[in-house]
């Protein structure tokens, strides 16, 4: 089973003062990981529970291992997800709900700018996911970073706006 699908819509911040959305922002997201069984209907059986919760402006990526996939399905951060954990888990789903970070991002310059510091700095990225971003020109990264440390960084990235 490898499937990648891609898609993210985050609403977009008001920025007071200035009436202009800077270049780039950064901000948290959620994100669930699920493992599945590497079997037909496994994919299957988490949408099904997904679209029973009615689960709204979501992304997911499925890649696969030996004997399972990984899926990661991300929401915005304000998601009240109690009710899709303890739904998965009944099916007998391991699932483990993270924060991380989500950038919206003009070009793969800036993306690229941003992990050079992290490099220099000792800090590793331990997985990101790039997604459009709805109507827009951006794009959505997704990244699995220490977001204390990061968040000096970020802020002094020009066009940063750091929202958390």
């Amino acid at each position: 089973m490898l499937v990648a699908g891609f898609y993210l819509r985050v609403a977009e911040a008001e920025f007071v003062n200035t009436g202009k959305q800077p270049k780039n922002r950064a901000y948290k997201l959620k994100v669930l990981t699920v493992y599945l069984r590497n079997e037909p209907g496994a994919l299957f059986s988490l949408t099904k529970t997904l679209s029973a919760h009615e689960v709204k402006d979501i992304g997911f990526s499925v890649s696969e291992a030996q004997q399972f996939g990984i899926c990661r399905i991300y929401f915005p951060f304000d998601s009240d997800l109690h009710d899709v954990v303890e739904s998965l888990r009944g099916e007998g789903l391991p699932v483990k709900e993270l924060t991380i970070l989500g950038l919206d991002i003009e070009s793969i310059f800036t993306l690229n700018n941003l992990l050079e510091k992290l490099s220099r700095s000792g800090i590793n990225v331990d997985y990101c996911c790039i997604f459009p971003s709805e109507g827009a020109q951006k794009r959505i990264a997704a990244m699995k970073v220490d977001l204390e440390s990061v968040r000096p960084i970020l802020e002094e990235l020009p066009g940063m706006a750091v929202q958390y």
